[in-house]
């Protein structure tokens, strides 16, 4: 059975597979349109993805603080949507983040915000 993907979800999963393949320059080009078209097309959730993968590669090409400005603009859209499940994740993510540049006890508010989110989605 084929699967067909919106051309969105491509997008995500083509930026996806290349953050995977260790393409971070590829990824953060793939997300920067994904970003445009999204807000051409008013497409929050997608905008939010975007930042997201784009967030992974700028932290794997030891670039951190970006990464976290990027994370702290999906949490925001992830936020504006309601969307509890992606807004855990990201939270998840930014405190990792923390963590690693021994910004421990923000790592772990981070962590707790993460953990009270998903035990409510649990409900």
């Amino acid at each position: 059975m084929l699967i067909q993907l919106s051309p969105a979800r491509r997008a995500v999963a083509k930026a996806e597979t290349l953050f995977l393949a260790g393409r971070f320059t590829e990824a953060l080009a793939v997300t920067e349109e994904m970003e445009r078209q999204a807000k051409t097309l008013k497409l929050p959730s997608l905008e939010a993805q975007a930042w997201r993968v784009r967030a992974g590669a700028l932290d794997a090409q030891g670039k951190p603080d970006a990464a976290l400005t990027a994370l702290e603009k999906a949490l925001g859209l992830f936020r504006n949507q309601k969307d509890g499940n992606n807004e855990a994740q990201t939270l998840r993510a930014i405190s990792s983040i923390l963590a690693y540049q021994g910004q421990t006890e923000c790592a772990k508010e981070y962590l707790e915000k993460a953990k009270a989110i998903e035990a409510s989605l649990q409900q």
